[in-house]
């Protein structure tokens, strides 16, 4: 048995440098040079703590819902603040555990002392869906 050898093709393109030797060239900073603690601050001074809590979005019942949203109170909360909502871990016997629910979206937006929650389903569900929410 004759064993069969791939040969590779020449490179159709050929690059050649034709600039100065490396030697010869000073290496410019093309950003002036900041100290690392004024782009960072200053040590040991953490910022705030985000703010977090739990709530119950419920669905509607009978054939249920694809999309719910509902706001809720939220004290501190300021309508600058980026909010964030996350659903929140059951065990698998709970009535819309994050396993079972088919979600397609959540949004969560801050407002004045509240955030406002939106959900959307990719099946219908109904009842008590769990969550978790953050602003900062």
């Amino acid at each position: 048995m004759m064993p069969l050898r791939w040969r590779k093709p020449p490179p159709r393109i050929v690059t050649q440098w034709r600039g100065p030797s490396a030697a010869s060239v000073q290496a410019q900073s093309v950003l002036r040079e900041t100290p690392l603690a004024a782009i960072i601050g200053p040590p040991g001074q953490a910022g705030p703590a985000p703010l977090t809590g739990q709530i119950t979005l419920i669905l509607p019942s009978g054939i249920g819902s694809l999309h719910a949203e509902q706001s809720f109170p939220a004290p501190g909360v300021k309508p600058a603040m980026r909010a964030f909502a996350a659903l929140e871990m059951m065990t698998d016997d709970d009535e819309n555990c994050p396993e079972f629910l088919c979600v397609a979206a959540i949004a969560a937006r801050a407002e004045a002392d509240s955030i406002t929650v939106s959900l959307s389903l990719t099946e219908a569900a109904s009842g008590h869906v769990s969550l978790i929410w953050s602003a900062f």
